[in-house]
């Protein structure tokens, strides 16, 4: 199932659009819907507000009251959640489902982040005077994705031929398969979370009591002052190090979306010759998708190929033939990545953002 948010300002023409969106793509032999977040919106004012379902100044002061002034104010997921655990529940009934009215980023980010693949769309109207107040048009609900990333914008100038022409382009897009990209990522403190396995191990074991946040530097010594580097780097060696690995947040739902799609996935990581069985061993555990063939054990990764680098250290992404993106932790967080052309990403979610940004990019080129 594929998710269509589609975006725009008052009778700049979304309804229409997702009109002839389902209409083509029925022709094509899809099974569409059209739903809206504000379905559930409609029905409470409706039941409880005494709306009578028209769009006139009363009608819209009703919507933005309820919809977004009180209850999304108290709960911003409220209606989103709504419309996307109900479609994660039916995935299978649906090739397209078509959204007309996304006026919050955190509608269209909460499908995309539940993994279902999603797209979100911008209708624009140009020289159209809007017929609401000033006081509707400056609402959160009409501006709030004003400055937002559009995967595809649509330009509607009252022509519906050339509307239809469009909307036929933007169905091409949709149906082609993605360009199969090559993503290589690291494993500790990228996929999963040896850092902080790393100091709880040691606090257990020698009665410290450092905090992961105080790990600031590359060399894990000069946080643990009171520890010989022996004993530092020695519990590396140890399996039940490796045992306790854990996903790091995001990462197992956002590289199986990537399989799933088609990408090539390399785990690249650097690692003592000596740690290689049980650590591996536990990586394939967190990631079933993955095999043998898919892990590249290099201390210089600039020598290997690929589209894109995901790494939590600067110096694996400086000079290397690939998107560069630093996954941010508390040792690599004073460093400057502007001037190296890196992009830093806090989540998982983030980095997926980024990827499907160059994804994009490159698509154009």
């Amino acid at each position: 199932m594929k998710v269509i948010c589609i975006s725009g300002k008052a009778q700049h023409g979304k309804d229409t659009t997702a009109t002839m969106l389902k209409e083509m793509l029925e022709k094509n032999g899809k099974n569409v819907i059209i739903a809206h977040f504000a379905d559930l919106l409609k029905y409470i004012c409706k039941t409880y507000f005494g709306w009578d379902g028209q769009k006139d100044e009363r009608g819209r002061h009703i919507l933005q009251y309820v919809g977004t002034d009180v209850i999304r104010a108290k709960s911003p997921d409220y209606w989103a959640d709504f419309i996307v655990n109900f479609f994660s529940m039916f995935q299978d009934e649906w090739d397209y489902v078509i959204l007309p009215d996304c006026r919050f980023p955190n509608e269209y980010e909460l499908f995309k982040y539940s993994g279902i693949d999603t797209v979100l769309v911008r209708v624009v109207r140009p020289n159209f005077v809007s017929p609401l107040t000033p006081e509707q048009q400056a609402h959160k609900s009409e501006t709030a994705l004003d400055d937002y990333h559009f995967d595809y914008v649509i330009q509607n100038d009252e022509d519906l031929d050339k509307l239809r022409v469009t909307v036929a382009i933007l169905i091409t897009e949709l149906e082609s398969p993605p360009t199969p990209l090559t993503i290589l990522f690291d494993a500790d403190d990228v996929a999963e979370n040896l850092l902080n396995c790393w100091v709880d191990l040691l606090n257990e074991r020698y009665g410290t009591s450092v905090a992961f946040e105080d790990v600031k530097d590359w060399d894990m010594t000069i946080a643990f002052p009171t520890l010989t580097k022996q004993q530092v780097f020695g519990v590396l060696l140890d399996d039940e190090l490796w045992h306790r690995l854990e996903p790091m947040p995001g990462s197992q739902c956002v590289l199986q979306k990537w399989y799933d799609q088609g990408h090539q996935l390399y785990m690249v990581t650097a690692s003592d010759y000596r740690t290689c069985k049980v650590k591996v061993e536990r990586i394939l555990q967190m990631f079933p998708f993955l095999d043998w063939e898919h892990i590249i054990l290099a201390s210089n990764k600039q020598m290997v190929h690929g589209d894109i680098l995901i790494d939590d250290g600067i110096h694996n992404l400086v000079n290397g033939d690939y998107f560069k993106i630093l996954f941010n932790r508390p040792h690599n967080c004073g460093l400057d990545v502007e001037k190296y052309d890196i992009h830093r990403a806090e989540t998982w979610d983030d980095v997926d953002a980024l990827v499907q940004q160059y994804a994009e990019r490159r698509k154009i080129e």
